[in-house]
């Protein structure tokens, strides 16, 4: 019913991109500083690209740079899928305990 929690909950939403309560757009709100979560989600994607890339080299010697590059994407998309479908299974079952949870309280 206040303004501020309607500003906060409607008009000016977080975006929810980082498992930290307290981040928004990779800035906490509390301190105004970089979010260390958001930050070492940057560290850990570039380190499995940097993986990705390095065993197609060595599966593919004498390779070109073009010869290799589809191969590259086929393997990043392929880990992005399985970081996508372990998040959203993970989110599954955090909502099965939730509702779990709730009814356990209710009864």
């Amino acid at each position: 019913t206040s303004p501020l929690g309607w500003l906060l909950d409607k008009g000016l939403p977080q975006r929810k991109m980082c498992a930290h309560d307290g981040c928004d757009d990779s800035i906490r709100l509390l301190t105004g500083e970089d979010c260390t979560t958001c930050t070492m989600g940057v560290v850990d994607r570039r380190s499995t690209r940097r993986a990705i890339i390095q065993q197609v080299v060595r599966a593919t010697p004498g390779f070109t740079f073009e010869e290799r590059q589809p191969m590259i994407d086929a393997q990043l998309r392929e880990d992005a899928q399985d970081r996508a479908e372990r998040t959203a299974h993970a989110l599954a079952l955090k909502h099965a305990e939730n509702q779990r949870l709730a009814q356990a309280e209710e009864a």
